[in-house]
């Protein structure tokens, strides 16, 4: 199994944060090739088109074309997609030490969902966006692994777990692009622009959820 996360959005208060949500997204396929190919063959078409794209792909500096050429790829692929975020609104920020802290514990619900959703798998390979992840790498790890034996009782599953550049990973990418079309639905509460896309990305959704509470 190999799964490219990133997120959406930050941890802290709003206002002043721009926005009252943070999102984490997973996309879950049996073949990486099958994400990596997606942001390869946009740059081709767009190459073909004579449009230029820049090194790293972002939802947040796309243009309503390839955010749309890009999420149809992603669709279109065998895949499943795992949102989990906060409404930050209803938050107790009191309850946590340091901002991180809120981070690691929706990356944990992230985590569990995937496991709960392919508990079997005789490997993993998980490719994260560096950001908040790379500070507690050894953390993270180690919760994935306490998660994938508490869910299976015992697991002699091979797992990976990289941090890396969305520039280095182009899987991390299209995470990227359906991390910010969840992030803009629940902005707008809404996506009337595009209702017809939107229904595809919940098809492909295992689970999209915001959080009520945070432990």
């Amino acid at each position: 199994m190999f799964v490219s996360i990133d997120e959406s959005g930050d941890v802290g208060r709003y206002p002043p944060s721009p926005s009252p949500f943070f999102i984490i997204t997973a996309i879950l396929t049996e073949d990486k090739h099958n994400l990596d190919s997606v942001i390869s063959r946009i740059r081709r078409k767009c190459k073909k088109n004579g449009k230029v794209l820049p090194s790293e792909l972002k939802y947040s500096n796309s243009d309503t074309s390839v955010i749309k050429a890009i999420l149809e790829s992603i669709v279109s692929r065998d895949c499943q997609i795992i949102c989990v975020g906060i409404d930050k609104r209803k938050l107790n920020y009191s309850r946590f030490d340091s901002l991180d802290k809120i981070y690691t514990r929706v990356l944990h619900q992230v985590f569990y969902e995937i496991i709960a959703a392919y508990p079997f798998e005789s490997s993993y390979t998980v490719h994260i966006d560096r950001g908040m992840a790379s500070s507690h790498y050894a953390a993270v790890c180690s919760d994935f692994n306490e998660i994938l034996h508490t869910v299976t009782r015992a697991s002699a599953a091979s797992v990976k777990i990289e941090c890396l550049s969305s520039e280095a990973s182009e899987a991390v990418q299209a995470a990227d692009f359906i991390a910010g079309t969840i992030h803009h639905h629940y902005r707008l509460e809404d996506m009337a622009d595009d209702a017809v896309l939107w229904e595809k990305i919940a098809a492909k959704s295992r689970k999209i959820t915001l959080l009520e509470h945070l432990r």
